[in-house]
């Protein structure tokens, strides 16, 4: 039995790649010890016989190929198209003419040569390097000797094996480290390596499948085309096979006359294969970098051409750093140049140009572009804007806040749009300067966490609405707080807690002299009164006009919770109240302390007892005519050891501010108790 073997020299190692059998056909062997993983040289060694058919490499060569596309994917879990990766040079924009059945690329006075029939070599053949790998042969004349494109296939099979395998090396070393447990360091050293050779790899397998620039039938004349082994091949053997009335494969394996055939272009994911005329899609005059030109495609890989609104169709990943698809607006869905395209702030969209002043507008004030016509108003008219309802059936008391705020840089920095979309509404107030606003605060569920939920998010609406309640004020601003209870009625819900109503007098005392929040000396008097008063019993709720301005977030919510205390304790009576003050264990005395001293809060409890005996009149109810508060006040501060005369000074502002406010019909109620205190302090 004759063996034909074709052997190529690594590094002088001799190494049988092909041989044949009896019959004629070649057959590969086994791949033996002694290949180097970087081919520096390859030639046919001197006592070879024999010639390798193009197409033997080629199939072998396509089967790597499709091997190289699984690998990337396992390691990188996406598809090859879909990577970024960099072009690899050697891949250069040459000339080619029709010769002799072959194809002959110039490059200035040098020549490469794919030719699809194997030849012998001639003696001053040199190798091309391009990337670290040979690529293939060059001459200064049209080579007649070696196949050079069974050269650079060659060398590129042996080049991506030897990658391939250190691949697998890596991913193996990676599965044991990970199942013993080894430090991360030599995990994440291993997996970048790996990943650094995949990108090679796919790099390398890219460029070759890559879109070429225009590739027109061949003839005499030369034309411009980047090198790329698979179309040029393609092209060739159309050419020949038309000649001889033949037939091709096409990219699907179905077998077709050569004449109704036509080669799929760059841009397909089959670049350089055969379809059928009859179910091509053919593009003409598309936008393509660097002018226009004639797309054939599968039906399947169609989806990069589109459509702009001009009607002009371009091949969109030439031009995707310009072109964008239009996401809403009149021609959503549709594509056109950036330029021609309006960008919304608003809801982060594309609009068409055209849309402008339908869909979207300019926002002259903050210099973008917003979805919804601007308003330059800076508030609403006074109670005249919305009111949000954020309760449920589930909801037994509510809460709401008016903060008023005298700061017009607030005004000028946030449009109203985007204040409305707090769900708080910035409202005029006339007891307020130009500068100034009113932000009414929607009707919350008191024991839920909306408000907090709505001030401590991270996002911009979050960030206003916290701008909004810590901003500038003045003794013009009050914080209005109005709560409430599902079913009963304002003048119920009053009465249930008028044991703490001395505590607002007490705590927020400093705003009785106001017009608009006048004290009252009864529970009647509170009900009867008119808006002015320092409580406004309304229909359904309660609204407390004395607390002056809201200072901050958590002032605001310090006043919540003093809102949940009180609720939570309806029905107490004012010893009750006295208690729970003085008790640290307490809620109210924690809360109390979050802003108080000590000895703050015992001056409140002095306070709370004058006022007490006023609005429930006890001293009505004593032999002696002495408040019954003031007195139970006296003997548990007493007990603190507390002195007398601080105690007694403690009380002064009530009663002084009671005397100011009602004169001599207080003077005589409280005249007893007046006596009481002069003993108490000596």
């Amino acid at each position: 039995m004759t063996m034909n073997l074709i052997e190529y020299d690594f590094r002088g190692l001799i190494v049988t790649l092909f041989k044949r059998d009896d019959f004629g056909h070649l057959v590969q062997r086994e791949r033996g010890p002694g290949l180097y993983s970087s081919v520096h040289g390859a030639r046919v060694h001197p006592g070879a016989t024999g010639l390798i058919p193009k197409y033997t490499l080629m199939e072998t060569f396509q089967t790597q190929m499709r091997k190289i596309r699984k690998l990337v994917y396992e390691v990188t879990q996406r598809s090859l198209d879909d990577l970024t990766l960099p072009q690899i040079d050697g891949f250069k924009l040459l000339q080619f003419e029709w010769s002799d059945e072959s194809m002959i690329f110039s490059e200035g006075s040098r020549k490469y040569a794919l030719i699809p029939d194997v030849l012998s070599i001639g003696e001053k053949a040199t190798l091309y390097k391009a990337s670290g790998f040979d690529m293939f042969y060059l001459r200064d004349h049209t080579l007649t000797g070696q196949n050079a494109l069974g050269a650079f296939m060659y060398n590129s099979l042996r080049w991506t094996y030897d990658l391939i395998n250190s691949i697998n090396f890596h991913s193996k070393r990676l599965e044991y480290f990970e199942q013993e447990g080894f430090n991360q360091a030599t995990i994440e050293e291993y997996r970048v390596s790996r990943m650094r050779m995949v990108k090679k790899l796919a790099s390398f397998v890219r460029s070759l499948e890559n879109a070429l620039g225009e590739a027109g039938s061949l003839g005499p004349k030369t034309r411009a085309i980047r090198m790329n082994i698979k179309i040029v091949e393609n092209f060739v053997e159309l050419n020949k096979k038309r000649s001889m009335k033949d037939f091709v494969l096409d990219y699907d394996g179905n077998t077709i006359s050569s004449d109704e055939a036509l080669v799929l272009t760059s841009q397909s994911q089959h670049e350089g294969e055969y379809i059928h005329s009859n179910v091509a899609i053919r593009y003409y005059d598309v936008d393509v970098d660097g002018g226009q030109s004639t797309i054939i495609l599968t039906p399947f890989d169609d989806d990069e051409v589109v459509e702009l609104v001009s009607g002009n169709f371009v091949w969109l990943p030439d031009f995707s750093d310009s072109i964008a698809m239009i996401t809403a607006g009149s021609r959503e869905g549709e594509y056109d140049w950036i330029d021609d395209l309006l960008y919304c702030d608003s809801d982060g969209e594309y609009y068409h140009h055209d849309d402008e002043n339908n869909y979207v507008w300019w926002d002259d004030r903050n210099e973008e572009y917003v979805n919804r016509e601007p308003r330059y108003e800076r508030t609403h008219e006074y109670h005249s804007g919305f009111r949000k309802i954020l309760y449920n059936n589930d909801t037994k008391f509510t809460i709401g806040f008016e903060v008023e705020k005298e700061d017009e840089q607030l005004l000028d920095d946030y449009d109203l749009d985007e204040v409305d979309d707090t769900k708080w509404c910035r409202e005029s107030d006339g007891s307020l300067g130009n500068d100034g606003y009113e932000l009414v605060s929607p009707v919350y569920d008191l024991f839920t966490d909306d408000i907090d939920i709505a001030l401590n998010g991270e996002g911009f609406v979050s960030r206003m609405l916290v701008e909004h309640i810590s901003a500038d004020y003045t003794s013009n601003c009050g914080g209005h707080i109005n709560i409430g209870q599902i079913g009963k009625s304002g003048e119920a819900f009053f009465d249930s807690i008028q044991a703490f109503v001395p505590l607002f007098l007490t705590i927020w005392r400093h705003r009785l002299g106001n017009s608009y929040s006048q004290i009252k000396r009864k529970p009647s008097d509170y009900k009867n009164a008119g808006k002015y008063s320092a409580i406004h019993i309304k229909n359904k709720y309660v609204e407390l006009r004395l607390p002056p301005a809201v200072r901050n977030v958590t002032n605001l919510l310090w006043r919540r919770d003093l809102m949940r205390i009180v609720c939570e304790n309806q029905n107490l009576k004012p010893l009750n109240v006295i208690s729970m003050m003085l008790n640290p264990k307490s809620k109210l005395h924690r809360l109390l302390r979050k802003v108080y001293s000590v000895d703050m809060i015992h001056k409140i409890v002095s306070l709370y007892a004058q006022f007490a005996d006023d609005l429930y009149s006890s001293y009505d109810f004593t032999s002696d005519g002495v408040g019954v508060f003031i007195k139970s006040a006296v003997r548990r501060l007493k007990n603190r050891k507390i002195k007398g005369n601080i105690i007694v000074s403690n009380t002064f502002e009530a009663t002084t501010r009671l005397s100011n406010t009602f004169g001599s019909a207080y003077d005589m109620d409280n005249e007893e108790t007046a006596k009481y205190l002069d003993k108490v302090a000596i």
